[in-house]
């Protein structure tokens, strides 16, 4: 978190974007040839979204555990991703954390809206150029199609630096970037992670551990996601109480992966 008031407040953020450079190419060095096989791919442009967000999310996990496992395969589907970890074979299941599904719509509504607006600032990137932080005056606002548009021309009044009518946008603010980005900037609780939720995702993927043990792996993990690439601003109240408790599994390991605060828990199995 930075103060704004700082007065190395323009050295902090330039220090925080070549560590995220840093991150971002080491990331990417795991992912970039999986992304590239994936486009080359005959998945459905619904199935490979889908799949290249758990690429993206598995990357940042791998980076975050352990940056000497690579990425041995993705399209095996039963697990979903094998790694190699030191001449080891692991298998890992990836799980979202989903707690509500009307703030995962709006969130999908409002990446509309926010992609709407690149589109347009594109066109003078290098006028326009950061990282946006969109907060808003209150949280229940509509998203009906003709509100969208208008929400949309307010963001780009308020970034090109125009007079506007107050609407719904509180404030904007812009962070050094070398694109153009937008985000949420509240923070939206969407729900409670408790031992009973967790065991219900585990029990979810167990199911087929029997079929992945007949694939020569040496263990077979599952990483629950709490936000994830698409998960802009919400996240979920983790109940710590957790990390001292125990989970029924037949999985060698479980991990609960906090995706923006780079938080990884791993879990107790019994």
């Amino acid at each position: 978190m930075f103060d704004s008031n700082d007065p190395d407040l323009i050295s902090k953020l330039l220090d925080q974007s070549k560590y995220l450079k840093k991150e971002r190419s080491l990331i990417d060095k795991n992912i970039e040839p999986w992304l590239k096989k994936l486009d080359a791919n005959s998945y459905s442009l619904i199935e490979r979204k889908q799949k290249k967000k758990e690429i993206e999310e598995l990357g940042h996990f791998l980076y975050h555990f352990d940056k000497e496992i690579v990425i041995e395969e993705v399209f095996t589907e039963s697990p979903d991703f094998i790694v190699k970890s030191y001449g080891n074979l692991i298998g890992i299941e990836l799980k979202d954390f989903i707690t509500n599904e009307f703030e995962k719509e709006k969130e999908g509504l409002l990446k509309l809206i926010f992609n709407s607006v690149i589109d347009n600032l594109e066109n003078n990137l290098v006028k326009y150029k950061g990282n946006y932080r969109v907060e808003f005056i209150e949280e229940n606002f509509s998203l009906k199609r003709k509100n969208r548009k208008l929400i949309e021309k307010e963001i780009i009044s308020i970034i090109e630096g125009c007079n506007k009518t107050p609407g719904v946008v509180k404030s904007i603010t812009k962070f050094p970037y070398n694109g153009i980005a937008i985000h949420k900037g509240e923070t939206t609780i969407v729900g409670n992670i408790n031992k009973e939720l967790v065991q219900k995702k585990i029990n979810s993927k167990g199911k087929l551990i029997p079929l992945y043990r007949k694939k020569n792996l040496n263990q077979v993990w599952l990483v629950l996601i709490i936000g994830g690439v698409e998960k802009s601003s919400d996240f979920c109240l983790f109940d710590r109480a957790i990390t001292t408790q125990e989970f029924e599994s037949t999985f060698d390991r479980i991990f609960i992966y906090e995706f923006f605060d780079r938080k990884i828990t791993e879990l107790k199995i019994t």
